[in-house]
């Protein structure tokens, strides 16, 4: 990740945007609630914060962002309400950004209009993927389709397979399952010799495969609907 914010004008220095702009912010603390007004929007130059939403009452992780990311754009974009509530998980500093000086710095560098539009696309794609998992039923499709979007999007193809370079524990929030079901899945993915975990990465030997256990448990659900016995 660059030393810079993403969103750094090309003219302007870092120091000063964060001694006009930075602001500190300690562990445990709540930015901003699903439903509250806002008219900041916050770039990270250090730490992470946990994004969540109400789903039928249940809270769903939807993300985890870190150094260059930014978030709380779209209450300057289109003035409703915060869609999502975040959270500082561990001390962090962000630079805030109110929509006039959002506006200046656009006038300013064309660079940063771009990458927040590239930004916004990339954040669709994951929503799209998102409700792709939803509307399968059983958890393993749900990881298996998430390490499928995942090899295709950001997957390295080497000897051994394909290296897609992210900590599994990022896999949690874009399966749309909680912890438990997740590390349960990857488990059982690795005994059958679909992955292979090291370290911040997840190897998948044979892309095709995966995708084939995939179309199998589809089937196998197709089945199970019909109210056939599936051992």
């Amino acid at each position: 990740m660059p030393d810079s914010p993403q969103l750094q004008p090309n003219g302007g220095g870092k120091g000063d945007l964060l001694s006009s702009l930075g602001k500190d912010y300690p562990k445990g603390t709540i930015l901003f609630k699903e439903g509250d007004l806002g008219n900041e929007m916050y770039i990270i130059h250090k730490g992470k914060v946990r994004v969540t939403k109400k789903v039928r009452n249940v809270e769903k992780t939807l993300a985890i962002l870190s150094k260059g990311d930014f978030f709380g754009e779209m209450a300057i974009l289109n003035r409703k309400p915060r869609s999502a509530t975040v959270e500082v998980i561990e001390d962090s500093k962000f630079l805030v950004v109110n929509s006039e000086t959002l506006r200046t710095l656009l006038k300013k560098d064309d660079q940063i209009a771009i990458r927040l539009l590239l930004k916004l696309s990339s954040r669709l794609q994951e929503a799209d993927d998102l409700i792709e998992n939803l509307i399968l039923k059983d958890n393993e499709s749900k990881v298996a389709n998430t390490l499928i979007n995942l090899a295709v999007d950001f997957g390295i193809r080497r000897q051994d397979g394909i290296v897609i370079p992210i900590d599994p524990q990022n896999i949690i929030p874009k399966a749309g399952i909680d912890v438990e079901r997740v590390k349960n899945v990857l488990a059982r993915f690795g005994k059958l010799g679909l992955i292979k975990i090291s370290g911040k990465r997840i190897v998948i030997p044979d892309l095709d495969i995966l995708k084939g256990f995939l179309l199998f448990l589809g089937k196998k659900e197709d089945v199970r609907s019909q109210g056939d016995i599936v051992p």
